[in-house]
């Protein structure tokens, strides 16, 4: 009667003030939910993009642990490596690097990882780390890098005489 269209709904009369749900506009309800969802998407895309990105640092910063021979040989060193991950409260052996003494040096280092722990002579200064250090009078030496492994048969006609893994740097 006042020009306004007006719904007939199971015999109820509906105008579009009679429309809206307790009071709360639906928009409101729309912006509520981006403003909880979005930041909740955006965390777990932030902690995906963290884990890859530190899996990738590892992958670009050793190298691999197995090795394969042209004539299909394959050796495997992993369970010679040390990382903090085996480390536990009850267990040191796993939780140390490999020493070696000779003579009037002695010898860190670690297999396809990163030594754990540097020796206290190469904490001075600006040592990098390193896959070894060796220390001799409180000098320390950098045994090499671990991205810069290179991997070499002993003897290319026999496979089975072993392998040879070489770091630089």
């Amino acid at each position: 009667e006042n020009g306004e269209p007006q719904i007939l709904m199971s015999g109820v009369e509906s105008t579009p003030e009679a429309t809206r749900v307790s009071g709360v506009r639906p928009e409101l309800l729309v912006l509520l939910l981006l403003v909880v969802s979005i930041p909740c998407i955006g965390f777990l895309a932030y902690r995906s993009i963290i884990f890859q990105y530190n899996e990738l640092v590892i992958a670009l910063t050793s190298h691999p642990c197995i090795f394969t021979s042209q004539d299909g040989s394959e050796w495997d060193l992993n369970a010679l490596s040390r990382s903090p991950s085996q480390c536990s409260s009850s267990t040191t052996l796993e939780c140390s690097d490999y020493h070696l003494r000779r003579k009037d040096a002695n010898f860190v280092l670690n297999i396809c990882n990163n030594v754990m722990i540097k020796p206290e002579s190469c904490q001075e200064g600006r040592v990098r780390n390193s896959i070894g250090y060796e220390t001799s009078d409180g000098e320390c030496n950098n045994m090499g890098l671990l991205q810069s492994g290179k991997w070499s048969l002993l003897n290319e006609r026999s496979p089975q005489d072993g392998l040879k893994l070489t770091y630089t740097g």
